[in-house]
């Protein structure tokens, strides 16, 4: 792949815009993750590393000489440490305590990769999906053990430092000198921080506490304890949920609360107070969240639901500067409506054990009886602000502080950072995980791995790029796919050897999935479907092809919106359209249709330039398509479309060269929506053009009854022997006279262009003769009609 390309999808251009959101200008090959970011997560400060690497290779500027150095032995610190180390990088972890992994070894938190990207799509799937150092929703604990052991496990060159606190980090002419406690400076070529953020701030006597602490987070000691957290981000909600909630676990929590309301209702309520919020410039969301959010709280019961779960003995006062419980951006939207529906089930018990106070907390002083009284902040609304036997305060680490060693560097990178928002406003964004950073890693680490290893993830990528995973969302319940390919490409374009994984049982996805095993089928072998074994049953019911997969290869591909059932059954129809006219395409030049036999070279020359009128007009009316093909592919009273299945493609394709014949006989014959069960329009009255071969079960040719069609002319490729009884009289080809029942309204025996014999014949004969043929037939009908009127007098 060239410069053009870029390696793996990222060109040399991608590569500097990425490199500008982790280095200033005034300090070069000084980097630093996610210290200047907003929203940070272990997740999202592992892809950071992924990025800033990958764009270092593109860029050419990994070394072979190098010697970097990666301040910090965390998430960031260990993930960049490896993707340095798949690439052969020499590197070294500085990491000032006496473990990887300190600040979430023993903590009992929950860590999850995307929960805090709720409500948008794929935010509550478990696995975090990396390349290497991958992990799934569990405890911080669980995750720090599996992943120190994964670290130690991978094939490269890595020296860890524990007990190496770094004290300064100078430019020397042409390297970096890092200077680790007492000793004297060290030369590296690049230096990478990944130091974390610090600790929590601390407020007189309320004690800075770790968010990550074994202890998890202060519990009063007495009971009927007032408990104040005073911050309103993603710690300080937490808190809340944790002393308002009995035996609080978040991960448990979380999927029960998501449980107790339907999932696309209290997704899309939230959306709509932010979309509201946002459109009044409002920063305070709570309006919004009562106007749009509590409502489908109040429809699901959730209030009741959470009522039971709440601390019998606690009182909670929470503190923000303006006064608000949740404000937009403040927190992961996720948290903020289960602290909203929390405040509302407590408000509900009694109004004193919620409330909510404003202000900047100057202090926190201690009282008699070992009590806590907060200083600078009141009530929301008035009243007397008690004192607490518990002062949380989550008003986030000091940054600054912590990396004051870096003499004045981390300024002005976050200078850098301010000016480049205007520039690149997505760096302020939580990052994602691209295919191509993936793909690279996988391969350069796996390169490195003994065999069976290279050729096992080979074989993994080569599905994986062929692979479509279909799920129903469970953060926002609507039908989602992933895959380097788009499922409506897999379906229309000419791409083969395909497969569309779905994952859950059938009945899950209702007509979605109906029209899903329709799509997979019309594509003639060039995608399968699979599903795991345990709903392999319930998917055969709709397609018998349907093959088991266990489960689909791994990938970094964010899930986007499925098409709808309705979108995938107009796909289904255009591609039958594109199939149709290829079939019409070889009769034109073959000169003979597989259901019809030879048709006249005059007729067909005037047949073509109607079928270029009829496909636009088809191709520019979804609905008008639907209706059309829906007939001509079957009659059955309760009308089903077509099934995906391209053996009837002969005799619908017969079909409509009978109907594209026939309309040059009458050239007001077109494709319409009738209000009858008719596809084309005449004048005055309606036609069928179809390729069905039964109605309800009977054959086409046993269905002689006039009331049986509601069309004044049928035009029917897989009649043969069709012939109406009415009256008493048997109307044959051409039609007779006949004597109705007196007083008994019936219909008339339509015109009838048939796949008999005689009009075989007919479609050899020149364009004239076909022409007279047609009139003839629709002439006879007319005759019919009228005899039928007069015999009514």
């Amino acid at each position: 792949m060239g410069d053009s390309d870029g390696e793996f999808g990222v060109t040399p251009a991608d590569a500097q815009r990425l490199l500008r959101r982790y280095e200033a200008a005034a300090h070069p090959d000084l980097f630093f993750i996610g210290s200047a970011d907003r929203r940070i997560t272990f997740y999202a400060q592992q892809v950071r590393a992924l990025e800033l690497i990958h764009a270092l290779h593109v860029r050419g500027r990994l070394q072979p000489d190098d010697r970097v150095a990666v301040v910090g032995g965390g998430g960031a610190g260990l993930m960049a440490a490896a993707a340095l180390g798949a690439l052969g990088t020499r590197v070294e972890v500085l990491e000032a305590s006496n473990r990887k992994l300190h600040r979430q070894a023993g903590s009992q938190r929950l860590l999850d990769p995307r929960i805090y990207d709720w409500p948008d799509l794929g935010a509550l799937n478990r696995d975090a999906n990396l390349p290497f150092l991958t992990w799934e929703r569990e405890t911080a604990n669980a995750a720090s053990i599996g992943l120190s052991a994964a670290f130690a496990a991978l094939p490269i060159e890595c020296i860890m430092r524990p007990n190496a606190p770094v004290v300064a980090v100078d430019w020397a002419t042409d390297r970096w000198e890092v200077t680790v406690g007492n000793g004297p400076p060290e030369a590296f070529t690049k230096v990478i921080i990944a130091a974390g953020f610090g600790d929590e701030r601390g407020c007189g006597v309320a004690e800075a506490q770790d968010y990550w602490a074994r202890t998890g987070p202060p519990e009063p000691a007495t009971q009927n304890a007032r408990c104040l957290i005073s911050g309103i981000g993603d710690g300080g909600l937490t808190d809340m949920l944790t002393l308002a909630i009995r035996d609080f676990d978040h991960r448990s929590f979380t999927e029960q609360f998501l449980s107790s309301a339907r999932a696309r209702d209290l997704s899309e309520a939230v959306d709509r107070a932010e979309s509201a919020a946002k459109q009044a410039g409002d920063r305070d969301l709570t309006p919004h969240y009562d106007a749009h959010v509590e409502p489908v709280l109040q429809a699901w019961g959730v209030t009741a639901y959470l009522r039971p779960k709440l601390h019998g003995d606690r009182s909670l006062v929470v503190n923000a500067e303006r006064g608000s419980l949740i404000e937009r951006g403040a927190a992961a939207r996720l948290n903020q409506v289960m602290a909203y529906a929390v405040s509302k089930a407590m408000t509900a018990v009694g109004p004193a054990r919620f409330q909510l106070a404003a202000g900047r907390l100057q202090t926190v002083e201690a009282c008699a009886g070992g009590r806590k009284r907060a200083v600078g902040i009141g009530l929301v609304g008035g009243g007397h602000l008690e004192d607490f036997d518990l002062v949380i305060v989550r008003h986030g680490p000091r940054r600054d502080a912590h990396l004051a060693w870096l003499a004045g560097k981390y300024e002005a990178f976050q200078a850098h950072r301010t000016q480049l928002a205007t520039t690149d406003p997505e760096a302020e964004a939580p990052p994602r995980l691209t295919g191509a950073t993936y793909d690279f890693f996988e391969r350069a680490m796996s390169d490195r791995m003994p065999a069976p290893f290279p050729a096992q993830n080979a074989t993994a990528r080569e599905m994986r790029s062929k692979q479509i995973v279909i799920e129903a969302d469970p953060a926002t319940g609507h039908v989602a796919e992933r895959g380097s390919v788009s499922l409506r490409d897999a379906i229309n374009n000419d791409l083969s050897g395909l497969e569309v994984h779905v994952r859950g049982e059938a009945p899950t996805f209702g007509e979605f999935g109906i029209a899903l095993a329709r799509a997979v089928r019309s594509t003639s072998g060039r995608v399968t479907l699979t599903t795991p074994p345990a709903a392999l049953a319930g998917w055969r019911q709709l397609w018998e092809a349907v093959g088991p997969r266990a489960a689909p290869a791994p990938g970094p591909f964010a899930p986007v919106l499925a098409p709808t059932a309705g979108e995938l059954s107009a796909l289904i129809d255009s591609l039958l359209l594109s199939k149709l006219d290829l079939a019409l395409q070889e009769f034109w030049e073959a000169g003979v249709c597989p259901q019809m036999g030879e048709v006249h070279a005059t007729i067909r020359a005037e047949m073509q330039p109607r079928w270029l009128e009829w496909q636009e007009s088809l191709s520019a009316n979804p609905r008008l398509l639907s209706e059309v093909l829906g007939l001509l592919w079957n009659l059955d009273p309760e009308p089903h479309p077509w099934d995906g299945s391209c053996d009837c493609l002969a005799r619908l394709s017969g079909a409509l060269v009978l109907m594209l014949a026939s309309s040059l006989a009458m050239p007001e014959l077109q494709p319409a929506s009738t209000g009858r069960r008719a596809n084309l329009a005449l004048d005055g009255g309606a036609a069928l053009g179809s390729g069905s071969e039964s109605i309800g079960g009977r054959a086409i040719d046993e269905c002689n009854n006039p009331n049986s069609w509601d069309a004044d002319m049928l035009i029917l490729s897989t009649a043969r022997e069709l012939a109406f009884i009415e009256g008493g009289d048997l109307i044959l080809d051409a039609g007779v006279a006949f004597s109705p029942s007196l007083g008994r309204p019936q219909r008339v025996a339509p015109a009838l262009i048939k796949n008999s014999l005689q009009w075989r014949g007919r479609l050899q004969q020149p364009l004239n003769a076909w022409v007279d043929n047609v009139r003839a037939e629709w002439e006879s009908f007319g005759t019919r009609q009228k005899t039928a009127m007069e015999g009514l007098r």
